[in-house]
């Protein structure tokens, strides 16, 4: 199972792998089967660099239509563990005040929904 590389005015469909990849640090969002310290769920984490990593960073697109959509929420599962990535409401004190604990868990909940806000976006062209 691996994250294939996108392709411009390719729509990502839903079920595909996909690695989400954070520009700043270019460090992909992954996970695996250690505890979360704030929640105790399952950890959520930067790993990799420049796209290159392990399967731990790779994440299946969950959404209601044919593919993932700008405007429509999504969830992502992880394909090692089966567990959704999600917010758990619990913030952390140090060493990033104020920031939300990301993790993941077994259940699907409004938690782990998510919508594209900010990012490179590719518009999608009518047939």
């Amino acid at each position: 199972m691996c994250a294939c590389v996108c392709v411009c005015r390719k729509p990502i469909q839903c079920g595909d792998y996909v690695r989400l990849t954070h520009l700043q640090t270019n460090r992909n969002l992954h996970s695996h089967h250690f505890q979360s310290p704030l929640s105790g769920h399952f950890e959520v984490s930067a790993f990799g660099e420049n796209g290159v990593g392990d399967s731990g960073d790779n994440w299946e697109v969950v959404c209601s239509s044919k593919s993932w959509r700008r405007d429509n929420k999504v969830q992502f599962k992880h394909v090692d563990t089966n567990l959704f990535v999600q917010v758990t409401g619990s913030k952390f004190n140090r060493p990033i005040a104020g920031q939300y604990e990301v993790s993941s868990q077994s259940s699907s909940s409004t938690n782990s929904q998510w919508k594209a806000a900010e990012g490179i976006f590719i518009k999608m062209i009518k047939k």
